[in-house]
């Protein structure tokens, strides 16, 4: 989505749609499990929330 949205916007606004699309998946518990799993090279466990 911030792909798409960003192509054609500004440099200001396509930081923005990044932010924002940023902000809705980081406090998931999958991006936790994906930082975790990196930083103990292994492979991560998704559960879809």
């Amino acid at each position: 989505m911030a792909i798409h949205r960003g192509m054609d916007a500004s440099i200001d606004d396509g930081l923005a749609i990044e932010e924002a699309a940023f902000a809705q998946i980081a406090p998931t518990q999958d991006a936790k499990e994906g930082i975790a799993a990196f930083l103990e090279k292994r492979v991560p466990s998704y559960k879809g929330d």
